[in-house]
């Protein structure tokens, strides 16, 4: 939650007014929250908000997934003689993909066929039972 009276009030006529606001979530006070998504583990502190999900359609009754939407809710306060206004913004929450350092790769890359090792597992019990 976030209150802000800079840059007030606003002149009838002026147009084209913005404000921006910068804001990083922290994991120490949003520990207790119900109903947050979460990238990352809960006990590390590099834990971010989850991306947004990015789907067609994600109301299909055979869609099984957690979908993720943001929206920030404004209120504005119109002062003497106005109406109150709030309403509710979606926007989509990306990260940036983190950078790779080559060097860190490892050359040898160990690639294992679990179907077969599974398979031979099942043929090793098989051959032993009695």
């Amino acid at each position: 939650k976030s209150e802000t009276t800079s840059a007030m009030p606003i002149e009838a006529s002026k147009t084209g007014w913005s404000q921006n606001f910068k804001m990083r979530p922290s994991l120490t006070n949003n520990r207790g929250q119900c109903g947050l998504a979460l990238d990352g583990k809960m006990k590390h502190q590099d834990t971010n908000f989850a991306t947004s999900t990015l789907a067609k359609d994600y109301r299909k009754k055979n869609t099984m997934a957690i979908i993720v939407q943001y929206s920030i809710r404004v209120k504005v306060i119109t002062g003497f003689g106005g109406r109150d206004t709030e309403m509710d913004i979606p926007f989509i929450l990306i990260h940036e993909p983190k950078k790779i350092d080559p060097s860190n790769i490892p050359e040898d890359i160990n690639i294992e066929n679990f179907s077969r090792i599974k398979l031979k597992l099942g043929e090793e019990l098989a051959s032993s039972d009695p």
